[in-house]
């Protein structure tokens, strides 16, 4: 879903308990959800979708000057010992790669 942020925040929002429902029901499927939100420091709803799921991975890019810096981190994987350091990254013609 992308971007849940955006549709949490939206003049028709589908609200919290809409939100853990969807995650309850894909988790008894089996499904995996991927859920795509925008970090800042104004939309708290990100605070909720990070504890209603399983695990968070954290896109960030930098600027310095004329170099772009893209980094990835596993902040939160529910069950399992993470190593959240952030890893370098790049788009190649093949995809994500992790450089680090």
């Amino acid at each position: 879903m992308d971007s849940i942020s955006a549709l949490m925040n939206s003049p028709y929002p589908i609200g919290y308990s809409n939100i853990l429902e969807l995650f309850e029901k894909t988790a008894k499927k089996g499904v995996t959800t991927v859920c795509v939100a925008q970090k800042d420091d104004v939309n708290r709803t990100n605070d909720f979708i990070e504890y209603v799921g399983d695990g968070v991975l954290l896109f960030e890019r930098k600027i310095l000057g004329q170099t772009s810096n893209r980094t990835i981190a596993l902040e939160k994987l529910r069950w399992t010992k993470i190593n959240d350091v952030p890893h370098s990254t790049e788009f190649t013609e093949n995809g994500l790669s992790i450089t680090d």
